[in-house]
């Protein structure tokens, strides 16, 4: 029995809906039901399937460009990030469904809040780069700010670029499936079994490009960026990044290393109290390693992986300028993001400057 009025009843979504609108109010059956049970998924997995694949609106493409445009007289500096297969901020928040995502409220469009992405600057600051970068040390500081005064940096939310999606449609239906509900709800007391029933949830992620805006000193903007680009490719924004969810490529800004010779140094960044001036930070030096020919065996580690394709980074090159792709077949190992992965380069080409090398994997190495 639907809980929707009579007259909504056979109320579908047409071109140019609000997706934001449509999951929170139209929902066929709200009614309470026992979590897991046929009919509460076959509800959300229908309302997700509605709204899944819908075009961005056309008026969005217009007030994109008046943001753009409003972000330029504010003198912010833009950088376009791209979305390595999925994405999904907000799968917590409050929503008619278990999951939820986060839409630009007018327009439905996915987005990434500014506060996500400060968020993800700031872990990586903290977590990856030393003590130099710690949450009291005067770089981290002037950079993001603390309880007591602001940071050097906004951090501006990053709205989806009109087009940059497949078919211009950057939502798309995702599945999350608990194959033993009674052990996680019960604490572990009721072991995990084979007779279990899986339990899917469906939920929606995204896709496309981003356009990222930080306003602030230039040298303390390309030092977010730069730690911006090291958590997209290597961290991931939003939820399920563990499962490679959220990995981005920040355009034209290479990631800062981690080995002990290239960490970010604090000692250039931090603001001079004598002169007031904002000295640029240390860039790493640009790679001098040749790109793999054809033949050439190397291990890179995973990026990210689809159900078709794997993507891998190459040693000693940023992944916005050379990245290896590798096609899922039967006897593809098990790698997930992180993973080292031994591959042999099949065949190079150029797109748009950027070099893509598609591999196999690896032959075993012959025991002498």
């Amino acid at each position: 029995m639907s809980t929707r009025r009579e007259s909504l009843a056979r109320l579908r979504p047409q071109p140019g809906v609000n997706a934001g609108l449509w999951l929170d109010k139209y929902i066929e059956d709200a009614r309470r039901q026992q979590r897991g049970s046929e009919e509460q998924g076959t509800a959300q997995a229908r309302l997700v399937e509605e709204v899944a694949g819908q075009r961005v609106p056309g008026a969005y493409a217009g007030f994109f460009e008046r943001w753009r445009t409003a972000l330029a007289a504010h003198g912010a500096q833009t950088q376009r990030a791209t979305v390595l297969g999925r994405m999904i901020v907000g799968l917590g928040a409050e929503s008619v469904l278990e999951t939820a995502v986060t839409l630009q409220r007018t327009y439905g469009v996915p987005m990434i809040p500014g506060s996500a992405l400060k968020g993800l600057a700031a872990a990586c600051a903290r977590q990856v780069f030393g003590p130099d970068w710690a949450a009291d040390a005067p770089a981290y500081t002037t950079l993001f700010g603390s309880t007591d005064s602001a940071g050097y940096v906004t951090f501006f939310d990053a709205l989806y670029i009109p087009g940059s999606a497949e078919g211009d449609r950057p939502l798309a239906p995702d599945v999350l499936t608990v194959h033993h509900q009674a052990y996680y709800n019960q604490g572990g007391s009721a072991p995990p079994a084979d007779w279990d029933s899986p339990v899917p949830v469906p939920f929606i992620s995204a896709s496309g490009a981003y356009l990222i805006a930080l306003g602030g000193p230039p040298a303390w903007v390309e030092r977010a960026l730069q730690l911006l680009a090291w958590g997209g490719m290597y961290r991931g924004v939003g939820a399920k990044t563990s499962s490679g969810y959220g990995r981005l490529v920040v355009a034209g800004v290479v990631p800062p290393g981690i080995g002990a010779a290239d960490k970010p140094k604090a000692d250039s960044a931090h603001l001079s109290e004598t002169t007031g001036t904002t000295p640029a930070p240390t860039t790493p030096p640009a790679s001098t390693r040749s790109v793999p020919g054809v033949g050439a065996v190397f291990a890179g580690k995973v990026i990210e992986r689809g159900d078709s394709l794997i993507a891998i980074s190459v040693p000693g090159h940023p992944p916005e300028s050379v990245l290896a792709t590798l096609t899922v077949a039967d006897d593809t190992p098990g790698w997930r993001p992180g993973d080292l992965a031994r591959v042999e380069v099949v065949s190079a080409e150029d797109r748009g400057g950027r070099t893509i090398l598609t591999v196999r994997r690896a032959p075993k190495a012959k025991k002498s």
